[in-house]
């Protein structure tokens, strides 16, 4: 709090980042132009985004993009870079025209007769309506071993991850495979890093599907404008995390099976941490068939509503894994003979534990 004792009242306010928060302004502003527009950090708006240098975003920049200010670039399909992200969050900014303040931390939202009331770090505010948009990945959490890792062993959250070159030399550990881990994971490999990936149950998506982006099928579909309250598993639905899938490369899939067939070191859930042994729970099997069980639901309900619709969409062979883990238990990492150069932690939610990440 900045100690001062004015008291500002405004229309709307909405909380978030400008990747989450971006369609709510424009809705906002038909209703009336005084609102707030708040971010957490300044990292969207000025390119200082933690993502690592290849970053894209994750959708095709027709499907991202706010309906009332679409994207207008030459690419409607392709996967804007972090430079054209934070280009088009600032046009966008400019066209809302709304009060946006960035560095702000909202400490407290609590009822105020038929409105709100906001204690944040520059004052108190008075909103008829309040808007939250920081989404369910916020607030890192790690591994309760953690503190038990040698002191030479750099340990790191997700969002603080750069690139490969910021990370000191020697085998890198990633914790976790929700969309940031496995995207990190496949940043460090790419650029030559020996990568070990602890792999959770983390459900992966197509890219591509019958001639159109998966996302794109998915909204046809209708399956982006369904609540919460119209899903057929709502209680469950909340605690799920992201598909892992990426933008990199003007966008494609991941599968982890065929980056374990090129070096990458594929382990199960962290079980245990150490000074100078990490184990892991002999789960990576089930976990890989779950991710791809997804995967494949995923294509069959674009089958089903193709079918459904009659439409003419080229045809895909089913999918068939090209890797199995060894048997036997996972021996785990020993690091007095093999010491690894940093750890990388990111279990992010208010709630849920959907992801962690690690890096060492």
């Amino acid at each position: 709090m900045n100690g001062s004792s004015q008291v500002l009242h405004r229309h709307v306010v909405v909380i978030g980042e400008v990747r989450r928060a971006s369609p709510s302004p424009m809705h906002c502003t038909s209703v009336e132009s005084g609102h707030w527009y708040w971010k957490r950090t300044e990292s969207d708006m000025h390119g200082t985004s933690s993502a690592g240098t290849p970053s894209a975003w994750l959708r095709q920049t027709g499907n991202a993009a706010s309906p009332t200010s679409p994207y207008d670039g030459p690419d409607p399909e392709g996967f804007m870079v972090k430079s054209e992200i934070v280009s088009y969050l600032q046009r966008f900014a400019a066209f809302v025209a709304a009060d946006l303040r960035e560095g702000v931390t909202v400490h407290r939202l609590v009822h105020n007769g038929p409105g709100y009331r906001l204690l944040t770090s520059e004052g108190e505010i008075l909103a008829d309506h309040v808007v939250v948009a920081t989404g369910g990945y916020h607030i890192p959490r790690r591994h309760a071993d953690a503190p038990r890792l040698p002191g030479s062993t750099l340990q790191l959250d997700a969002r603080e991850y750069k690139n490969p070159s910021s990370l000191p030399q020697g085998p890198v550990l990633v914790v976790g495979s929700g969309q940031s881990g496995c995207q990190i994971a496949e940043d460090l490999f790419l650029a030559g890093r020996e990568v070990h990936l602890s792999i959770g149950s983390a459900p992966r998506s197509p890219r591509r599907y019958r001639g159109k982006d998966v996302v794109d099928w998915l909204d046809r579909m209708g399956y982006y404008s369904m609540s919460i309250a119209d899903h057929p598993d709502p209680r469950t639905v909340r605690s799920k995390t992201n598909h892992y899938l990426t933008g990199r490369d003007g966008g494609r899939e991941i599968d982890l099976r065929v980056r374990a067939l090129e070096g990458m070191h594929l382990h199960g859930r962290l079980r245990s941490v150490g000074t100078d042994h990490i184990s892991f729970h002999h789960d990576l099997t089930a976990n890989l068939d779950q991710a791809d069980a997804v995967y494949c639901r995923i294509r069959s309900s674009i089958d089903n509503w193709i079918a459904k619709e009659g439409i003419e969409a080229p045809e895909e062979a089913p999918y068939s894994p090209c890797w199995q883990p060894g048997p036997g238990e996972d021996p785990g990492l020993d690091l007095f003979h093999a010491p690894c150069s940093g750890d990388l932690v990111h279990r992010v939610s208010r709630r849920f534990p959907l992801d962690r990440c690690a890096c060492f």
